[in-house]
């Protein structure tokens, strides 16, 4: 199943049709809401059901440096999730992207601090390094991209995530 992690922009959207939710105790504590199920609103059809999960909680009340990562990670995986695309509005570097124009990352720096950032915290937990040299699901830019084509958004393929 495909999730979709949003903040308050998509959420508003009405985008999704929700058919039902569900909350999902966790190891590492409440994850952001309970999680949504249902399917997106396409002009032709419905999509596959797929998860949503409100980054920030419902009314978005959940500053970016306080979200339970690790718990949101483990209620999707417990749901079934095996594929996320995260919605991010951040700002840019580059003179060259405009506000409204969308950003299809290839990498990612992570420069989060102050909260626990790993799924392996005892030595016994650990079990092999990551390959973090393409950190993005490459199955999902492809289809992306596509589908910027067909709606005539402006998208850009590449940059990176920080």
């Amino acid at each position: 199943m495909l999730a979709i992690i949003g903040g308050s922009g998509w959420s508003d959207a009405g985008l999704f049709e929700q058919t039902s939710q569900r909350e999902i105790n966790t190891d590492y504590g409440c994850c952001s809401a309970p999680l949504q199920f249902g399917h997106m609103q396409a002009a032709q059809r419905r999509s596959e059901a797929l998860c949503y999960l409100p980054r920030h909680g419902g009314g978005h009340r959940i500053p970016p440096h306080k979200i339970n990562y690790r718990a949101n990670v483990d209620a999707l995986a417990q749901a079934g999730v095996r594929s996320v695309i995260a919605l991010n509005a951040v700002g840019v570097c580059h003179t060259r992207w405009q506000p409204g124009e969308l950003v299809l990352p290839d990498q990612v720096i992570d420069y989060s601090w102050g909260r626990e950032h790993t799924f392996a915290d005892e030595l016994e937990d650990f079990s092999s390094h990551i390959d973090f040299t393409q950190p993005l699901l490459s199955e999902w830019r492809e289809p992306l991209i596509l589908a910027a084509k067909r709606t005539a958004t402006v998208l850009h393929d590449g940059g990176t995530y920080a």
